[in-house]
Formats: structure tokens, sequence, C-alpha cells
């Protein structure tokens, strides 16, 4: 991070982060539509189930490698194939009406959030920390290029975009179920790369995600009526 600590940026970025969640939140009253908020605490817990997955493919891998950026790049690649079957059965489980399917993906888009400061702030212990573990893991982190000095604007406008794609997804899964076979390549080949470019440009990385995310969110929204 930036001059003043490890902890200065994200303490920055973290209210503009929470501001992305809330300038969504608000955006269907552009169609005269509402949130249905049971709706959003079930897009948030497919969320947490969809990362409790993750867990195992971990696991898996650290059978072969204790490797992080290997992990990383596993987890990243079973993204796609854990996180849209959850979409799409809380779709189904839920309701796939505008209204309730875009706060199913709000709810999803908003606890990634919050995981996403959350994790921020580990990595900043992270580069605090002077024990063997952790010097061990900063250097993988370093290669993979998550401990870079990066300005506060550049996770919020991660967040502008992967939330984007998280509730256009989510619309355009409600309104055909079958583009999950589209769904599941897109999301993990979007993760791939962003860690893929992050070590060489954090601007390409973001890139990739805002040219994904942001139509992915016009797609949803023209496909359910909204616009």
């Amino acid at each position: 991070m930036r001059p003043g600590g490890p902890y200065t940026q994200l303490i920055i970025a973290a209210p503009f982060m929470l501001a992305v969640g809330a300038a969504y939140a608000v955006l269907p009253l552009a169609w005269d539509g509402a949130l249905v908020w049971s709706a959003v605490g079930f897009g948030a817990l497919g969320w947490a189930v969809a990362l409790a997955f993750r867990g195992p493919v971990a696991l898996l891998v650290r059978r072969t490698s204790e490797s992080i950026p290997t992990i990383q790049r596993a987890s990243a690649a079973a993204s796609g194939a854990l996180e849209e079957p959850a979409r799409l059965i809380v779709l189904v489980l839920v309701g796939r009406d505008l209204d309730t399917a875009y706060s199913i993906g709000l709810g999803w888009a908003g606890v990634e959030i919050l995981y996403a400061i959350v994790n921020g702030f580990l990595l900043a212990t992270i580069r605090t920390r002077t024990d063997d573990k952790a010097v061990q893991a900063r250097k993988q982190l370093e290669d993979l290029g998550f401990l870079r000095d990066f300005p506060a604007y550049a996770g919020v406008i991660e967040r502008v975009s992967a939330s984007a794609f998280h509730i256009g997804t989510t619309l355009l899964l409600a309104w055909s179920p079958v583009l999950l076979i589209a769904a599941v390549p897109v999301h993990s080949a979007l993760n791939l790369g962003f860690i893929a470019l992050l070590p060489r440009s954090m601007v390409r990385a973001q890139a990739v995600v805002g040219v994904i995310g942001l139509p992915v969110l016009g797609a949803g929204l023209a496909a359910a009526g909204a616009i």
C-alpha cells in the first residue's frame, strides 16, 4: 500500500466500496422496482455456500502443491462451476421475476464486497507480520500481484465491475437457465484473466472485469425488460 501504513489505502477505499453496493441497491428505482430483502439474503447465502465448496478444491490441490499461486489459480478455474449452478438453484427456489432476481444478484455482489474488504485487511496484516510463514506467504502473494501498491480507487472500480457481472449474470440466468452453459466458463475465464493480468498491470486486470461485467449487467437488464 502507499505511505502511511499497509492499511491506509484500504481504510480510504472501504467506504467507497460499500457505497458501490448502496448504489446498486437503489438502481431498481429506475424501473419503479423494489428490492426483495429476503432474496438479498438468499443471494448472500448462495455466495457463501459456493465459497465454502472452494475449500475442498483447495484441499485437493494442496495434496500436490503448497503453492499459494497454484491454489489460487485452481480456485479461480473452479469458480464458475461452483458459483453459477448455485446461483441458478437459488433463483429456482426463491424466484425469477425481475425484482427477485435483481435482489438475489445484489445479495451475491454485496456479500462479496464485504469479503473483499475483510480479505484486504488480512492481506495488509500479512504485510506487517515477520514470522516465517507470513514471509513465505508474502513472497507468493507478491508473485501473484496481490501485495502491490494500488491506489484506493482500484478496489472501488473492481467492485463496480464485479458487482455488475454478478447482478447481470443472475438476471440472465433468471431469463434463460440454459445460459448456465455459457455462464460457467465465462465466470472462470474472468477470474483467471484477472489473476493472470494483475501482476503485470492493474489497469489491464480491471479492464478485463469491466469489459465483461458491465455489458453483462446491461444484457441482463435488457433481457429482464428493465431497460
